[in-house]
């Protein structure tokens, strides 16, 4: 029989339950707010813009924290996915229940496996969903299929970690719980998770804790803070990340309890990391006050991590400034110190004029010997970190001077960071350059900020200077997966630019409060023999399409025929420069978007101008819809993209049927296998001589994988093939690029 004792403790923990969960369950969404962000996107298509997309990801993710809105949000997914919206809103539903899903998702995705149209999308969605029930959809629709759709249900298994991948270098599971050979069973409640998270396996322990921090359970920040407080210091400090990872603001008053006053150390510092991670702008200063009277380096350090997070989430000057000056008096000398620079460096950050830390889509490294943009045949010969060096180079070698222009720092050292700025012209110049040599320049800039900046390049030499332009009137930036990022741009030098040993650079202001740049670079051409140049062109592109990923592998394809020298420019600006002729291919791997990255008349003439001067050019994946506001654009490309068009099949395996063996590019080649997008989205009616072609699994109609320009005087290739890094990776592909490209360049 119970004891009165026991009957008390359980009335006493489900009333602590109960008054947690009032606390710290977030209230659900007003039904009519959600329908005012999903109505907009379920007409979208592709072409259009994305703008009621990206407002509708935006909302969703900003709710991805609270339990109640995150069910409210998953259930209208589902929804959208199952209705009869245009398959673009449906495959953009499924690609965000990857994100937001669970169970729920996981049985709805499993529905669209067969469906041709959304068949990639929702496998995609079901790879990503932690919750063991995704995997069993994939494994039992793996079992009942055979081919290139069995071959994909098992490679999204490996990458759930649920299978092993063939091979001595298998992947690591990213769901380390789970046995190699086979699925777990899905956990059967909130308190089971509890008490897998004491085990003594790590491995099963940090399966239940990332189970934990997903479970959209509206009760369950309640049940893990009751369980927190029950629990030994090891378990406590690990639940309090979870509630930290959950979002957990209402208990966050708990977490300043721990903060100040649990006896074991690492509770106290996974407590002060929590309050950074999800406390309000009213904890600012308790958390200043725990960093100050920190007692011991552990705490000091998460004291200031967290102070600084919880800052740039909720903070602004004027509260941290009330903050510091309430502890400054009683802080130690150190930490005072410490505390002085971070009002420095909130300081500064209100006033940069350029990019922050919190812009960065990845930690940059300086662009150094050996990146997959320089030119093959050159050397590193002079560097310059602006906004840190002085003279960048030196030694007897080109030394690199800022002349014009102030140095500003927002953070530690790296190659964004630091800036050149001025509000006019940024002006550098270059010593110990040989009159004769052979010189590639590059920069790196960005508009972090988005104050509209434009900027263009000249080169100066003589006394008075006479100026060239180098690079035409560019906004300074590019996009990677729809996100605005640093581009880097480089160039060769035209003979005679350099005079009596050296060479003044001009970075001008033409719109925009100022000019920045971060970086400056110096190339030197090595002695060897001369090989075809080709310029491979990309900063901007649809999001599916990491393009920081795929140029540096065409560079890599293209570089195993040792008579191409290849370099990258993140930049379609230098189609508009003078010194394109200098090469004698460029391959546009880019689809700019006219509203974030618009691009003058001459960009697109320069790209005229060189094609029809015999030069080549190579067109690749969604390069088609480069330049689309452009009325000659097709007499180019042969081909364009159309917008009202279904774009492609779902990636997936196709045969590639090799059309003209007779042409020098596929002469000897035979069908191939891949797994791509199949583009049936061209249009144009231009002569074109296809090189291959393939059969849609949609619409049963064969079209154009490769094809040439068939005027005359045009050396134009292009081939919708290679949408990622894996699709790059199969040896037909990179055999017709990388002959294309010969081709394109005159072997």
């Amino acid at each position: 029989m119970e004891s009165a004792r026991g009957r008390m403790w359980w009335a006493i923990a489900w009333a602590t339950v109960i008054w947690l969960s009032a606390g710290c369950a977030r209230r659900p969404i007003d039904p009519a707010e959600i329908e005012a962000r999903f109505g907009p996107a379920q007409s979208y298509r592709y072409g259009a813009s994305r703008a009621p997309l990206l407002d509708l990801e935006r909302f969703i993710h900003s709710h991805a924290g609270n339990p109640s809105a995150r069910r409210q949000i998953e259930r209208r997914l589902i929804d959208l996915a199952m209705s009869g919206a245009t398959i673009e809103a449906r495959a953009f539903a499924c690609e965000q229940l990857g994100f937001i899903g669970g169970a729920a998702s996981a049985r709805a995705l499993g529905g669209l496996l067969d469906d041709d149209a959304l068949s990639f999308h929702a496998r995609q969605a079901l790879q990503r969903i932690p919750d063991p029930a995704a995997g069993k959809i994939l494994r039992d629709a793996m079992a009942r299929s055979d081919g290139g759709a069995r071959e994909a249900l098992r490679q999204g298994l490996v990458a759930r970690g649920d299978i092993q991948a063939p091979g001595p270098k298998a992947p690591a599971s990213k769901h380390p719980a789970r046995r190699q050979a086979g699925l777990v069973a899905a956990p059967a409640s909130v308190a089971e998770l509890l008490g897998r998270a004491n085990a003594a396996e790590s491995a099963a322990r940090g399966a239940a804790v990332s189970s934990l921090e997903r479970i959209p359970d509206a009760g369950a920040d309640a049940a893990i803070l009751a369980a927190a407080a029950k629990a030994d210091p090891a378990v406590r400090a690990r639940l309090i990340g979870v509630l930290a990872a959950r979002g957990a603001d209402g208990a966050v008053p708990r977490f300043l309890e721990w903060a100040k006053g649990d006896l074991d150390e690492g509770v106290r510092t996974a407590a002060i990391e929590a309050v950074g991670k999800v406390g309000g702008k009213a904890e600012l200063a308790k958390l200043v006050a725990l960093y100050a009277g920190a007692g011991s380096p552990r705490e000091e350090r998460a004291g200031q991590d967290a102070t600084w997070a919880l800052f740039r989430r909720a903070g602004d000057p004027a509260a941290l400034k009330v903050a510091v000056g309430a502890v400054l008096g009683a802080a130690p000398p150190a930490r005072q110190e410490v505390l002085r620079k971070l009002l420095a460096r909130a300081e500064e950050l209100v006033r940069s004029p350029g990019p922050t830390a919190d812009t960065l889509v990845a930690e940059p490294l300086p662009t150094g010997e050996g990146d997959p943009i320089f030119p093959d045949g050159h050397r590193l010969v002079a560097y310059h970190d602006c906004g840190m060096d002085e003279v960048g180079g030196g030694g007897g070698g080109p030394a690199i001077r800022l002349t014009q222009g102030k140095p500003y720092r927002f953070g530690d050292r790296d190659p964004v960071r630091s800036v050149a700025t001025d509000p006019k012209q940024v002006l550098f110049q270059i010593t110990g350059l040989a009159d004769t040599g052979r010189y590639v320049l590059g920069l790196t800039w960005w508009d972090a900020d988005g104050k509209g900046r434009k900027q263009s390049v000249h080169l100066g030499s003589g006394e008075p200077a006479a100026w060239q332009r180098a690079l035409p009137s560019a906004m300074p930036l590019a996009f990677h997966a729809e996100t605005s990022v640093w581009a880097r741009v480089q160039f060769p030098l035209p003979a005679g630019v350099v005079k009596g040993g050296a060479l003044r650079v001009a970075i001008n202001c033409e719109a925009g409060p100022n000019a920045v740049v971060s970086e400056l670079w110096l190339l030197e051409r090595l002695p060897g023999p001369e090989r075809k140049r080709v310029l491979i062109v990309c900063g901007d592109d649809h999001k599916a399409h990491r393009w920081r990923e795929t140029a540096p592998e065409f560079a890599a394809i293209l570089r195993e025929d040792p008579r191409l020298e290849v370099s990258i420019t993140e930049s379609p600006a230098i189609l508009g420069s003078p010194l394109l002729e200098h090469y004698d291919a460029v391959m546009l791997h880019f689809k700019n978007y006219g509203e974030r990255l618009p691009l003058d008349p001459e960009i697109w003439e320069g790209l005229e101008k060189f094609a029809s001067s015999g030069k080549g050019v190579v067109l690749a994946h969604f390069g088609c819809g480069a330049f689309e506001d452009w009325q000659g654009f097709g007499a180019v490309a042969g081909r364009v993209w159309d917008k009202t068009k279904r774009g492609h099949d779902p990636y997936g395996a196709f045969r590639v049927l090799v059309k003209d063996r007779g042409h020098p590019i596929t002469g000897g080649m035979d069908d191939f296998d891949t797994a791509d997008e199949l583009y049936t989205c061209l249009k144009g009616d231009a002569a074109i001589r296809v090189l291959c072609g393939a059969v849609s699994k949609i619409d049963k109609q064969e079209h154009p994988m490769a094809f040439v320009n068939g005027a005359e005087k045009l050396r134009v290739f292009h081939c919708t093939l290679g949408h990622d890094l894996a699709s790059l990776k199969h040896a037909g592909t990179r055999t017709l690029y990388r002959r294309g490209v010969g081709w394109a360049a005159g072997l």
